[in-house]
């Protein structure tokens, strides 16, 4: 099972993905004004990377 957790901050966005015990993604990006957006698209990155 793939678990994401996203940190939305005033300056950056992190996400990280696990599975089976292991990081299989992260993502960094500025929040800026749109933090929904932002979160949206680290979740998105880490999908990817998973």
């Amino acid at each position: 099972m793939l678990t994401v957790g996203i940190d939305i901050g005033s300056m950056t966005t992190k996400a990280v993905a696990f599975a089976d015990g292991k990081i299989r993604g992260a993502a960094v990006l500025p929040t800026g004004w749109q933090p929904k957006t932002v979160g949206e698209a680290v979740f998105r990155e880490v999908q990817k990377q998973a």
